[in-house]
């Protein structure tokens, strides 16, 4: 979002809100989104889910929070990013076979993983099924080898193959 120049009005985050210690989850919004939603006492319970209100869920989201901010993460991953894309583009200006560095975002053909949600993989209006599928089976790979995690299709492909090539 600080890429793009956004402002949203509603921000939903989880994942690693807790570093992976326990299912935690946040909703962001403005003060007047707030107020619209949370105006009286009929529409205090919003929305809920199984783990909400979880005392130790909170206490890991803030621990996290506070580890960001202590250590320095955020600005840590700025120079680590602006490190290795100097040393990416050094790397262009030597080796012809990389056309291109970008520096956000993990992309094969037309087809892009979303920058705004990690699950959705994007269509740049190029994409063939082939794209989308080996840009999924890397992200797998990347996951499998990092963190030892099997990662699962959680869609349905049906027929054939069809790309031309």
């Amino acid at each position: 979002m600080q890429h793009s120049d956004v402002e949203p009005d509603i921000l939903v985050l989880s994942k690693a809100l807790s570093a992976g210690l326990v299912p935690v989850g946040a909703v962001l919004t403005t003060r007047s989104i707030y107020n619209g939603v949370f105006d009286s006492l009929d529409n205090c319970v919003v929305h809920s889910s199984t783990f909400g209100q979880g005392a130790y869920a909170m206490a890991a989201g803030l621990a996290t929070l506070h580890v960001f901010e202590e250590e320095g993460i955020v600005e840590n991953s700025r120079r680590m990013g602006a490190l290795l894309l100097d040393g990416l583009k050094e790397l262009a200006g030597r080796f012809e076979l990389i056309s291109e560095v970008r520096g956000r975002g993990l992309m094969i053909g037309g087809a892009q993983m979303s920058e705004k949600h990690c699950n959705f993989m994007i269509n740049t209006g190029e994409a063939s099924s082939s794209d989308l599928e080996a840009l999924g089976e890397e992200v797998r790979r990347r996951v499998q080898e990092e963190f030892n995690l099997s990662l699962r299709w959680e869609i349905k492909r049906i027929g054939l193959n069809l790309d031309i090539q």
